[in-house]
């Protein structure tokens, strides 16, 4: 659920932002089929998004949305998302 929310948010931010390399970053998550399968893809293009607007000036809601989202609850990801999450932090 934490996730849909911060995917949503990024989507309606870079879509509101008209910048089409974030907004295109976003779309493999826009389909949804399994749970897991959605959560995955969702993970991986969070991760290249914020990795994308490393250099950019963030507001602060987007500094805390993207902290949020490095401290998500991992406990259940696949060893894939643990290593999109973790490639935010390098």
């Amino acid at each position: 659920m934490v996730l849909g929310a911060i995917f949503r948010y990024a989507l309606e931010s870079a879509e509101y932002w008209r910048n089409g390399p974030l907004v295109a970053l976003l779309v493999p998550g826009l389909e949804e089929t399994s749970d897991e399968d959605t959560s995955t893809r969702r993970r991986a293009a969070l991760s290249q998004f914020f990795r994308a607007m490393a250099g950019m000036n963030l507001s602060p809601g987007m500094i805390k949305l993207r902290d949020i989202f490095l401290k998500f609850d991992n406990a259940f990801l696949t060893p894939v998302d643990k290593q999109a999450i973790e490639s935010l932090r390098s």
